[in-house]
């Protein structure tokens, strides 16, 4: 793999490439500055557009192929709406990631689960994490600080899915 590229089939993005769409498709926004957005994000690259923007080009086919498949579907009238293209639990519920001790126990104080779910979820985290954590450790330091974070809160966890 290229050295810096997360994926083998990692399609190149830049902030020159950013500002060539928006010249080509956001004219009016051509002349802010652009700026790339280190991330944990594995499947588009993220840039920064002035002050309260983004741009998010799509960094692997698959992810390209949903961004073709978005601009295909019919238009959408109702509020806005988050789509995030990877639906896994990963992306839904990682409460050993976002969440301190504290407001990890009220979360699932909230959610009323009990003890075996609770583990199942514990244990889909520390899953996901060291499956991550080798394959982006040379690739994406964000992202593997995250995950390292994720495995020290689910080994401290002191419920141990109890």
């Amino acid at each position: 793999m290229p050295s810096g590229r997360m994926h083998a089939d990692e399609l190149d993005t830049d902030a020159s490439l950013a500002r060539r769409l928006l010249e080509a498709q956001f004219p009016q926004w051509a002349g802010l500055p652009v700026e790339r957005v280190h991330s944990a994000g594995t499947d588009n690259a993220i840039y920064r557009l002035g002050d309260g923007m983004a741009v998010r080009l799509a960094c692997i086919p698959a992810a390209a192929a949903q961004w073709e498949a978005a601009l295909q579907a019919p238009p959408h009238d109702g509020p806005p709406v988050w789509i995030h293209g990877d639906l896994q639990p990963g992306n839904l519920l990682a409460a050993w990631t976002p969440f301190t001790a504290e407001a990890r126990e009220a979360f699932r104080a909230a959610l009323g689960v009990d003890g075996a779910t609770w583990a199942r979820g514990r244990g889909w985290a520390l899953s996901v994490t060291l499956i991550a954590l080798p394959y982006y450790q040379h690739t994406n330091p964000f992202l593997v600080d995250v995950t390292r974070h994720t495995i020290r809160e689910v080994l401290a966890d002191p419920r141990h899915g109890a």
